[in-house]
C-alpha cells in the first residue's frame, strides 16, 4: 500500500517490479535513477502510477496528464527543457515540491479548480506567461514561481487567505495582480523585486503585509493600505520609488525601512503609542526624514 521515500533511489539495475495492489502512497524520488523508471518513460510521455505521475519524458513537448491522477510527484518534470505546455487533468489536488522547475521552456499550463496544494519551488524558473490559481489552493510552499521572468499576469482565486513566502519573488516582467477579496495575509517577498508591476488592490480583508513583502517594486503607483493594517514590518514597501500611498488606519508599528526610498511618500497618521524601528523613513518626502 505503501512505498517510502526513496525506497529504489539509484538502483540502477532494478528493471522490473511486480506490484501487488496499486499503491495509495509513494514517497518522494522512490524510484528515481533506476532502470526501471528509464523503461517506463520510453513507453510513454507520462510515467502513472496510481494516482501519481511520476515522470515525463525528457524529449515530451506538448503533455497531458491522464484523468485521474492526483498528485504530480516530487521534481517529477525538474529541469525538463523540451516541455512547452501541459493539461492538467481535473482530479489533479496536489503539485508536490519542485514538480516543474527549471522547466525553462515551459509556456502554458492552467491549474485545476479542485488543486489543494502547491509544493516549494513548484513552478521555479519557468517561461509561463500568466497564471491563475484557484481558491481551492490551501497550501502553498515558498518561491513557488520566483525569477518566472516572462509571467505578465497573475489571478488568486476567491477562497486563498494567504500568499505563499516568494510567491512572485524576482518575476521582473509582472505587470498585473488581481487579488481575492478573501486574501487577509501577503506573505514576506511576496512581490520582491517585481519592478514592473504598476498596480496593485490589497483587499480590505488584509491584516497582515510580511517583510519585504512589496521591496523595489519600483514602478508600483497608487497603494491604498486597507484599513485593518496597522503595522508595517521591516522593508515592506522598500525601493518603491513610485509609489503614492493612502492609509486608512492610524500605524502603531513601523519596521526598520519599511518606507526606505519611498520618494512620493508624503503623509502617515501615526498612534500616539507608535513603535518606530528606526529608518522607516530614509529617503522619502515625509517632514520628520
Amino acid at each position: 500500500k505503501k512505498i517510502g521515500l526513496m525506497a529504489f533511489y539509484e538502483c540502477e539495475n532494478l528493471s522490473e517490479i511486480e506490484f501487488k495492489g496499486i499503491p495509495s502512497t509513494i514517497g518522494n524520488q522512490a524510484f528515481v535513477g533506476t532502470l526501471w523508471m528509464k523503461n517506463e518513460a520510453a513507453k510513454s510521455d507520462v510515467v502513472v502510477l496510481g494516482d501519481y505521475v511520476l515522470a515525463v519524458a525528457e524529449d515530451a513537448e506538448h503533455v497531458t496528464i491522464p484523468e485521474g491522477v492526483k498528485v504530480i510527484a516530487y521534481k517529477a518534470c525538474k529541469g525538463n527543457s523540451s516541455l512547452r505546455s501541459v493539461v492538467l487533468p481535473k482530479s489533479l489536488i496536489e503539485i508536490q515540491q519542485e514538480a516543474f522547475k527549471e522547466c525553462t521552456n515551459l509556456e502554458s499550463i492552467t491549474l485545476p479548480d479542485n488543486l489543494e496544494s502547491i509544493g516549494t519551488q513548484a513552478f521555479m524558473k519557468t517561461k509561463l506567461k500568466s497564471i491563475s490559481i484557484p481558491g481551492t489552493v490551501k497550501t502553498m510552499g515558498e518561491n513557488i514561481f520566483w525569477e518566472c521572468r516572462e509571467l505578465e499576469k497573475a489571478v488568486l482565486g476567491e477562497g486563498i487567505e494567504k500568499t505563499g513566502k516568494d510567491l512572485f519573488s524576482n518575476c521582473s516582467a509582472l505587470r498585473e495582480v488581481t487579488l481575492p477579496k478573501s486574501l487577509s495575509v501577503i506573505s514576506q517577498f511576496t512581490f520582491f523585486g517585481c519592478d514592473s508591476l504598476t498596480d496593485v488592490k490589497i483587499p480590505d480583508n488584509v491584516t497582515e503585509i510580511g517583510v519585504y513583502a512589496f521591496a523595489y517594486c519600483e514602478s508600483l503607483g497608487e497603494i491604498k493600505v486597507p484599513k485593518k493594517v496597522t503595522e508595517m514590518n521591516d522593508c515592506t514597501f522598500i525601493g518603491c520609488k513610485s509609489a503614492e500611498f493612502t492609509f486608512s488606519s492610524e500605524i502603531t508599528f513601523l519596521g526598520i525601512y519599511a518606507f526606505k526610498d519611498c520618494y512620493n511618500l508624503k503623509e502617515v497618521s501615526l498612534a500616539d503609542d507608535m513603535v518606530y524601528a528606526g529608518g522607516a523613513w530614509s529617503s522619502t518626502a515625509n517632514p520628520f526624514c
